[in-house]
C-alpha cells in the first residue's frame, strides 16, 4: 500500500489463507483483513535501512502446535520477531467457502 504525501512510503501487513486437508489442496478460508500489522517506526523514513518501506511485516515461517500459530516475522526491515495466533480465534474471524469442493 502506498502511502503518505509523497507516495514513497510502502506498508506490508499480513493476513492468511486455510486450505482443504486434501488433495488439491484447495483454499477454503481467508483472512478478509490482516491479523498482523506492523506498529509505527521510532526511525525517521530516511534513516531507515529501507527508505521507502514505512511500517513493514514480512512473514518468515510458521509453525502449527497444541492449537496455536507461531508466526516469525521481520518487523520494519530491522527486528526479528515471533508473535502467537490462536487457531480458533483466527477461524472465528475467517471468511470460508461454503462448498470448497465445487
Amino acid at each position: 500500500i502506498l502511502h503518505g504525501r509523497r507516495a514513497r512510503s510502502y506498508r506490508y501487513a499480513a493476513g492468511f489463507y486455510g486450505f482443504s486437508a486434501r488433495p488439491p489442496f484447495r483454499p477454503v478460508c481467508f483472512s478478509p483483513a490482516p491479523v498482523l500489522h506492523a506498529p509505527p517506526s521510532r526511525v525517521s523514513l530516511d534513516k531507515q535501512l529501507n527508505r521507502f518501506a514505512d511500517r513493514v511485516v514480512y512473514h518468515c515461517g510458521s509453525v502449527f502446535l497444541e492449537g496455536k500459530w507461531t508466526v516469525s516475522f521481520g518487523l520494519h526491515d530491522k527486528h526479528c520477531c515471533l508473535e502467537t495466533f490462536i487457531h480458533e480465534d483466527l477461524l472465528a474471524n475467517a471468511l470460508c467457502i461454503a462448498n470448497p469442493m465445487v
